[in-house]
């Protein structure tokens, strides 16, 4: 298990990263004949699985394009979306330490599965991303090392003997980040009141919320090598579940090393949708993606919601967890679907717990 670390300036996730995987075909092993007539006992329903359309603003439009020109300076195949959700976190987040005075990280960010950089600025200002990157990005690559993955403080020298950080720059640069939403506030001018003064007071704070999180310990921010393009191939899908229902469709897990910058994709067991798609089976799974616990699992609650599948089912016996898996339909090709998995075995609401690889779906 690596963790990812509140490292210069971001959140604390964990992160389960897998070993090799089974490369042997779904054909070849045994499937519960029973399993799938019970599956397919209710009558077919269709729904579409298709990601939701954002109509943007101006502001919004211009913290993607001002987070990808920079993220285009170190890679080419991972642009971000902007995310609703994260903006409401950070406007959340912000409010609060407008209210408080501080300049501190969301102890919350790991739960959710958030990755954060704040910019903090003394006066009463409108604080722009532009302002924000040129110390994010600008000022911290400067001094970021990418192969020893350091900080050289000794480029820099800060006010007050502060240490220089390059924990934003990082998280601007994550190649596995897909989503932001940014949001600013003032700060309350506290010098007149009981509650004491803050450095801040009467100034202005933006946050920006990412996902997934970046600074994982020890892993490049981005690799070059190779690419996840065949996974998010820039075609959204849009899915009858009719399509995919009644059919076993072969799952093949893309096992990174980001860090050593590697890449190995491998067969892994297979899902099965009924026809109604109100219940599905994993079936032949390794969890660990180690050839070493192959399991099947029974999923009798599937939601969709815009182009997620989420899935809700009892786990591994004795103990008979409950099970939790959300597959997001990213990318297609003529013979496969490009999707992000995550699995946990816990707490559905809790990003800790979670594995979350790439993958494709043979159709």
């Amino acid at each position: 298990m690596r963790v990812i670390q509140k490292i210069l300036g971001l959140s604390i996730v964990a992160i389960v990263m897998a070993g090799c995987g089974d490369t042997g075909k779904l054909s070849e092993r045994k499937v519960d004949s029973g399993l799938d007539s019970r599956l397919d006992s209710e009558e077919p329903h269709n729904y579409v699985i298709k990601a939701k359309e954002q109509s943007l603003t101006a502001a919004q439009k211009e913290i993607v394009r001002v987070h990808n020109e920079r993220r285009r300076l170190d890679f080419s195949d991972s642009d971000l979306g902007y995310s609703l959700e994260l903006e409401e976190a950070a406007q959340a987040y912000a409010n609060k330490l407008a209210e408080s005075g501080k300049r501190e990280h969301d102890p919350k960010n790991a739960e959710k599965g958030y990755g954060e950089n704040i910019f903090a600025h003394s006066t009463n200002k409108n604080i722009q991303i532009e302002d924000a990157m040129r110390v994010w990005y600008d000022n911290e690559k400067e001094i970021y090392d990418y192969e020893t993955g350091e900080c050289n403080t000794s480029k820099v020298r800060l006010k007050n003997d502060a240490q220089a950080t390059c924990g934003h720059y990082t998280q601007v640069a994550w190649q596995n980040t897909k989503e932001v939403g940014c949001a600013s506030a003032l700060y309350k001018d506290r010098n007149d009141s009981n509650l004491g003064g803050s450095v801040y007071d009467g100034g202005s704070v933006y946050v920006c919320k990412y996902r997934d999180p970046g600074n994982v310990v020890n892993e490049k921010p981005y690799c070059t090598n190779y690419t996840t393009s065949d996974i998010y191939t820039g075609i959204t899908p849009t899915i009858n579940t009719l399509d995919i229902s009644g059919k076993n469709l072969e799952i093949e897990l893309v096992e990174e090393d980001r860090v050593n910058c590697t890449r190995k994709d491998n067969r892994n067991g297979a899902i099965y949708f009924s026809k109604s798609f109100k219940s599905a089976q994993l079936r032949d799974f390794d969890i660990f993606n180690g050839d070493s616990y192959t399991v099947t699992l029974d999923f009798d609650n599937v939601t969709i919601v815009d182009n997620m599948v989420k899935l809700k089912g009892i786990g591994i016996a004795p103990e008979k967890y409950p099970i939790f898996m959300n597959i997001k339909f990213v990318g297609e090709a003529n013979d496969y679907y490009g999707v992000e998995l995550e699995w946990n075995g816990h707490n559905e609401n809790n990003a800790t717990l979670s594995r979350k690889m790439k993958a494709k779906i043979y159709k």
